[in-house]
């Protein structure tokens, strides 16, 4: 793996999004959204990636609301699904490197009206 993507890795999600600052509920929010957004994103692609009957399996097995994974969920994962660490590593990164290209865009976003804005005021004072 890169050092980028090392780094990346390591990145604070809520320091990526200019959170870091943010009240308590703000980044309790951030996070379980982030949380919520990475593990649609690895379902998803186990979905792609097993047959129809599978899929079905995989929905009776996850698609409840109880968080706790038993033995026969371990064996369908070991089984249909053995680089799950990696899917949940890509991603991850993938999400953290959108957050931080977003925060990018707005900061450019914003330097670009902000010049604007002084130009117009230095419009106005000639």
């Amino acid at each position: 793996m890169s050092d980028d993507l090392e780094n990346l890795l390591e990145a604070d999600i809520l320091h990526l999004a200019g959170l870091e600052d943010a009240p308590p509920d703000v980044k309790e929010h951030a996070l379980a959204d982030a949380k919520d957004y990475i593990l649609r994103a690895v379902v998803q692609r186990i979905r792609n990636r097993v047959s129809p009957e599978l899929q079905k399996e995989f929905e009776r097995l996850f698609g409840g609301e109880e968080d706790r994974i038993t033995e026969e969920d371990n064996i369908f994962i070991k089984e249909y699904v053995p680089d799950l660490d990696t899917l949940i590593l890509e991603e991850t990164l993938a999400f953290k490197k959108g957050v931080m290209d977003a925060a990018e865009e707005i900061k450019r976003k914003f330097a670009n009206e902000s010049q604007k804005i002084n130009g117009i005021l230095n419009d106005l004072k000639e």
